[in-house]
C-alpha cells in the first residue's frame, strides 16, 4: 500500500510524493529546530511554505518538514557555519508516530516528515530543548 494511505497532507504534494520507498526512522522522538523558546504553528511551516518563490531541486522535500533524530544532532547541526546563520537555539521534540504523517530517514540524523492534514503539529509538540545548555 502507498505511504499516503490515502490521506491528505498538511500542505499539497506533487505527484509521486511522498515517495513510494521510505526508510522509516526507527526513533520514537525527533526533533525541530527552533529559533525561540516558544514555537508556533510557523515553526512547522516547510522550505516551501516559507519561502515560495525559491526554486528547489526536489519539491517533495521542499514540502517536507525537516527533523533530527537527536538532540545531540540538533546542538552539532546548530555549529555548523550554514545553520549558524539561520539562528537556531532551541529543539522541540516530536513524536514519531505512523498516524501523524509519513516519516522518510534520508540521512543517518535527517528526517522529512510529510503531516497529515489532520495533524497540528503545536499540538503534539513536546517538551522545548535549549541548544546553548
Amino acid at each position: 500500500m502507498s505511504p499516503t494511505n490515502g490521506f491528505d497532507f498538511l500542505e499539497p504534494l506533487p505527484d509521486s510524493c511522498p515517495p513510494e520507498n521510505v526508510n522509516t526512522p526507527t526513533e520514537p522522538v525527533l526533533w525541530r529546530l527552533l529559533r525561540a523558546s516558544v514555537h508556533t504553528a510557523e515553526d512547522f511551516d516547510s522550505q516551501r511554505k516559507r519561502l515560495s518563490n525559491h526554486k528547489y531541486p526536489d519539491e517533495c522535500l521542499a514540502r517536507s518538514v525537516s527533523l533530527m533524530t537527536s538532540l545531540a544532532a540538533c546542538r552539532a547541526a546548530v555549529k555548523s557555519p550554514l545553520m549558524a546563520k539561520m539562528k537556531f537555539t532551541h529543539a522541540v521534540e516530536i513524536p514519531c508516530d505512523p498516524k501523524l504523517g509519513v516519516w522518510h530517514k534520508d540521512q543517518p540524523n535527517h528526517v522529512n516528515w510529510w503531516p497529515y492534514l489532520t495533524v497540528n503539529p503545536t499540538g503534539i509538540a513536546g517538551r522545548v530543548e535549549d541548544l546553548n545548555g
